[in-house]
């Protein structure tokens, strides 16, 4: 026969094991897998942009645009400008 002891170390077993199951953190990632690839999965990737917290990232991907953009119009080509332009861009996207 148990003993109230082991009865209450059960039960505590049991409630683990129930919270374990419901705050099961691979199991949410496997679900964000799945809904990503579905073939409008990858859409609601958008869901999780805030634009005020990936505002820096946002910044630094539109300056290596602009960089990549005066390069294929020659502009960041040219030795002087080039140049500054690179600096600028790499200090900008470090930053």
């Amino acid at each position: 026969m148990p003993t109230e002891q082991e009865d209450r170390h059960s039960e505590n077993l049991r409630l683990a094991q129930q919270s374990r199951r419901q705050n099961n953190p691979a199991a949410e990632l496997a679900g964000t897998v799945k809904n990503i690839s579905t073939p409008m999965g990858a859409f609601s990737l958008r869901k999780q942009v805030n634009i005020f917290d990936d505002m820096p990232y946002i910044i630094a991907l539109i300056a290596a645009l602009l960089k990549d953009a005066l390069d294929l119009a020659f502009i960041g080509s040219l030795p002087g400008i080039g140049t500054v332009i690179t600096i600028c861009c790499s200090i900008l996207i470090f930053l």
